[in-house]
């Protein structure tokens, strides 16, 4: 998903497997709850777009410090939106639940730079 300000603005899901990760977290939470999982996916969604307002707003991500680009992650509940703040648009590198071990948000971030 990029999402820019004044520029190019992509709202596309589809982006570095961006659309993957809340499909699959709607399906899991609504085994036992639509409404849970339509109110999980739209404040995640919600919360993606408003990184338009103050991309720099949220701290660079502790496990992505080394890397080249500056990625940086909000959390809502148990799920950490990693983001990259680029000078066209904010793109949303992963949505990453927060119980699984933080080795894949590398994972994520080399899918990220492969795409």
């Amino acid at each position: 998903m990029e999402i820019g300000k004044g520029k190019e603005t992509a709202h596309s899901l589809g982006q570095a497997g961006q659309r993957y990760n809340l499909d699959d977290i709607y399906a899991y939470i609504a085994g036992d709850s639509v409404t849970a999982a339509r109110k999980v996916k739209k404040e995640l969604a919600k919360l993606a777009h408003s990184l338009n307002d103050f991309p720099k707003k949220f701290p660079i991500e502790e496990d992505l410090a080394n890397e080249p680009e500056s990625y940086r992650s909000v959390s809502k509940w148990s799920y950490k939106i990693i983001y990259e703040v680029t000078k066209e648009c904010i793109i949303i590198v992963d949505v990453f639940h927060t119980s699984q071990h933080p080795s894949k948000i590398k994972k994520g971030i080399k899918k990220h730079i492969e795409d």
